[in-house]
């Protein structure tokens, strides 16, 4: 399985196949909203990580930071996958939690696998879809 860098073509988007879901990993550099948007074009969501296998799975083929499909709204808010979920599974790297205030902060995923957040708009990142049925 060759690992997707940005050493390669420019714009290189790659479709895996595990346990059931497609993948789509897009090196297109969107804002969270924008990636989710053109998820959705594709019938499918930000991923929504629920196991260390999808883990191991996502950070042995993409290697560059990827927006995932989770977020967090204000200050207080709570964690949140896309399909309105709570997350029964993290990797998060603490050093890399930033204090956004009130503002939403949207969740990546770094090529040593480890999670972060930024501000959903601001940061422009390559990102990972994912569609459960019909591959």
């Amino acid at each position: 399985m060759k690992r997707m860098t940005r050493n390669g073509p420019p714009k290189v988007h790659l479709l895996m196949v595990f346990q059931g879901s497609c993948y789509f990993f897009s090196l297109d550099n969107l804002t969270w909203t924008q990636a989710n948007d053109s998820c959705a074009q594709k019938q499918a969501h930000l991923v929504i990580i629920n196991s260390r296998a999808e883990q191991d799975f996502l950070t042995s083929t993409e290697q560059v930071t990827s927006w995932i499909g989770l977020f967090k709204e204000g200050q207080k808010g709570n964690h949140r996958w896309m399909d309105g979920s709570t997350p029964t599974y993290t990797n998060w790297e603490s050093k890399k939690l930033h204090d956004n205030g009130t503002a939403p902060a949207c969740m990546m995923i770094h090529n040593h696998g480890y999670w972060s957040n930024f501000s959903c708009e601001s940061g422009r990142f390559a990102f990972i879809c994912e569609r459960r049925q019909n591959c």
